[in-house]
């Protein structure tokens, strides 16, 4: 049920985001994130998941690491906060992500079921009862011919 990948990929990119490092560590995590983010996304895209809420909020994302590069700090104060918060956002694309794969699946496997719990039984029903009208009129057709016949006496 639980991706082992994900897990771990999280697990690394928490202790990536709290030790304290240089800005060149901090920039590796920052495109690591992203890139785990964004398998994430393509991977509940191919599932069949509308990732468009996921898609915007990657690209809010990536305008806050834009933004922390440009020094424009409008929605966050500073250059370690912006780069913060693009990062949990990241990683709260990837859970999101793996959710919306996860129930997409669920919904499949629902779907299937349905299609074996109702439309099966409804098909039978629909099958017997149309062979029991066609073999009912082939019965009568048939009597109706035998009783209709004339009985002609062979001569010698």
């Amino acid at each position: 049920m639980y991706n082992i990948e994900l897990l771990i990929s999280i697990v690394l990119l928490l202790t990536a985001y709290n030790t304290d490092s240089n800005i060149d560590k901090e920039s590796t995590s920052i495109t690591t994130s992203a890139e785990i983010a964004f398998k994430s996304i393509n991977q509940a895209q191919l599932a069949g998941a509308d990732v468009s809420d996921l898609v915007k909020r990657f690209n809010t994302a990536l305008d806050l690491i834009d933004r922390s590069e440009k020094s424009m700090f409008d929605s966050c104060s500073s250059n370690k906060d912006c780069n913060d918060k693009a990062i949990t956002m990241f990683v709260e694309i990837t859970n999101d992500a793996h959710f919306l794969k996860e129930q997409v699946k669920d919904l499949a496997s629902f779907q299937k079921l349905v299609n074996l719990g109702i439309y099966t039984p409804l098909s039978a029903f629909v099958t017997s009862v149309a062979g029991y009208w066609s073999f009912k009129a082939w019965k009568s057709h048939n009597a109706r011919r035998f009783l209709e016949m004339e009985i002609k006496v062979k001569e010698k």
